[in-house]
């Protein structure tokens, strides 16, 4: 979409004025060019990511519920949305003041997942449940955006309580938790994981970093060979009592495992020995879903029965890992039309004042029990996951 010269004026003075009241002038030429590059944005997107920015910054928390809005934002701000960065700053600062304050019981209340073992060994805490070690994703991105220091520390502490102070079950696989782990494993732990740890092995030295990828790609062909059904070509929900599969392919696990491999493919060398198994997998699995895929474009609650409805997280998880996969190579550009139908799926899920239906809203163990949970409450994964995928496929 081509600007004129003076929208482009008005779009470079808007995107200053927000850096100089930031007061960081090194920030201004990047973010101009960005906000210059703004892509074409259907007017619900552009109000999705407006609702999601009009929210109080102190009202995320550093749960996987909070991170993947941030770390949204933090893709958009590339996009033409500059006040995402400072938008994350506010909030990185205002959780490193405020969370240090807390004592332990305090701290488990700002979040709804499983209760875990909090650890206070950087600026930040966070606890030994996956989902707040994602504290560390948006952190990632702010670092490479702007080198914030504090960013970067956090990402350190959490693939250090990766490596030293979480859990393993009996194939070596990363606690989900504390407490129920022994019971149940599922791909949610490998992306948070897998994903922590490959970040930082681009923060460290050499050394360092070996050793974080090599947890990192563990973790990873831990989570294929637990999940990953080779004949259907689909990902199982869950794995149960260290013993046995699920019997289910609930939407999501397919999204969380496109994630996982996502998130190491971005540090994994091309000519590092697994490369070629974790790409051909990543191909594999793509399959399975174009396979699957639901009339409408996107993939139904439970992926291989098509009598369930369609869902819109799931399609968004797919589809912009997909996408960037085949920007980057890692796969071929056969699975354009999976893309396609599903953003037309995907943005029909998004109202014009930018609230999003047909989520499933529950998780793991309820999928697996055949329970559908649709549109029960409004939970902040679901407007973050169909962003990151509009900051893939929208260019």
């Amino acid at each position: 979409m081509k600007r004129s010269n003076t929208e482009k004026i008005v779009v470079t003075i808007v995107a200053v004025f927000c850096i100089i009241l930031n007061g960081n002038p090194q920030k201004i030429s990047q973010t101009t060019e960005n906000a210059a590059n703004k892509p074409a944005i259907p007017t619900n997107i552009k109000a999705l990511i407006s609702k999601t920015l009009e929210q109080p910054f102190e009202s995320l928390n550093t749960d996987w519920f909070g991170t993947i809005q941030t770390e949204a934002l933090l893709v958009w701000a590339e996009k033409g949305y500059p006040e995402g960065i400072q938008y994350v700053e506010n909030w990185l600062n205002y959780h490193i003041d405020h969370d240090n304050k807390l004592s332990d019981e305090e701290y488990l209340k700002t979040y709804s997942g499983n209760k875990a073992r909090i650890i206070r060994d950087g600026v930040l805490p966070f606890s030994l449940y996956a989902g707040t070690l994602g504290v560390s994703f948006p952190c990632y991105v702010l670092y490479q955006q702007i080198k914030n220091a504090d960013a970067k520390r956090v990402c350190l502490s959490v693939a250090d309580a990766i490596l030293h102070y979480t859990a393993r079950d009996r194939f070596g696989y990363m606690a989900h938790d504390d407490n129920d782990y022994h019971k149940w494993c599922i791909p949610d732990g490998g992306y948070f994981s897998v994903r922590a740890m490959a970040d930082a092995s681009a923060l460290v030295d050499e050394s360092t970093s070996k050793v974080y990828l090599k947890n990192a790609v563990f973790q990873a062909k831990t989570s294929i060979n637990l999940f990953f059904d080779t004949e259907k070509k689909l990902t199982r929900t869950i794995y149960l009592e260290q013993r046995e599969p699920g019997k289910t392919y609930w939407c999501r696990a397919s999204g969380w495992m496109v994630y996982t491999l996502t998130a190491l493919l971005r540090h994994l060398p091309e000519d590092h020995q697994d490369y070629k198994f974790i790409t051909e997998t990543f191909s594999q699995i793509a399959d399975g879903l174009v396979a699957h895929q639901g009339p409408n474009g996107g993939l139904h609650v439970w992926v291989d029965d098509p009598t369930s409805p369609e869902e819109v997280t799931s399609t968004a998880m797919t589809a912009g890992c997909i996408q960037e996969a085949m920007d980057k190579g890692w796969i071929s550009k056969s699975y354009t039309d999976y893309v396609q139908k599903a953003w037309s799926f995907i943005s029909g899920c998004v109202s014009e004042d930018g609230k999003v239906k047909n989520a499933y809203t529950g998780w793991a163990i309820p999928a697996e029990q055949k329970q559908l949970v649709m549109d029960t409450g409004y939970h902040g994964y679901i407007p973050g996951m169909v962003l990151l995928a509009a900051g893939q496929i929208l260019k």
